[in-house]
């Protein structure tokens, strides 16, 4: 079984509801799937125990019973620092831990590699938290062109989020494919 993980998410304007983030590129997403954003990706079946605490997280934190068989999973912007925290969390396994590795790679390989994606999500995963806590503290964003314009491709509207990101909310989402 192969297994994509994402946390993505979305911007949307305050006052009307309109997304600003980009678009998905799949032209026939349907309207509440347009313009969530990847923020953090994992691929292979040795995730599943990534996956499944990021659902029990989620959960608790929206009060829902979702399950690793769901492919969309709403998370709760109070979800992400516990879930930053368990991602940094397995970003170094104890010794004794055993990870199930396909027959091509080491266990070492296999665990070097688990270890490495899961240190390099949460670094992404930090970075968005530093910027959900400027916007809510200082209603400042760092807003570069290169960068900016990939995520919100309209020039305006990258403008006025940059000249005030409170005035518009952040979505997260868990997308699951497998």
């Amino acid at each position: 079984m192969g297994l994509d993980l994402y946390i993505e998410a979305r911007i949307r304007e305050k006052e009307t509801g309109r997304v600003i983030s980009a678009e998905t590129g799949d032209e026939y997403a349907e309207d509440e799937d347009r313009g969530f954003l990847e923020i953090c990706w994992w691929c292979g079946s040795i995730f599943a125990d990534i996956r499944a605490e990021m659902i029990a997280i989620s959960n608790r934190h929206a009060g829902t019973h979702y399950t690793d068989s769901d492919f969309v999973i709403p998370v709760p912007q109070s979800a992400l620092r516990e879930i930053y925290a368990h991602i940094v969390k397995r970003a170094s396994l104890p010794d004794d831990e055993i990870l199930e590795i396909p027959p091509c790679n080491s266990a070492w390989e296999e665990r070097s590699a688990y270890e490495r994606m899961n240190l390099d999500n949460a670094g992404k995963l930090h970075r968005l938290l530093y910027d959900l806590d400027s916007i809510e503290y200082t209603n400042f964003i760092h807003v570069d062109d290169n960068t900016g314009t990939k995520y919100i491709p309209i020039e305006s509207d990258l403008k006025q989020f940059g000249e005030n990101p409170q005035a518009y909310v952040w979505e997260f989402r868990i997308d699951n494919s497998y």
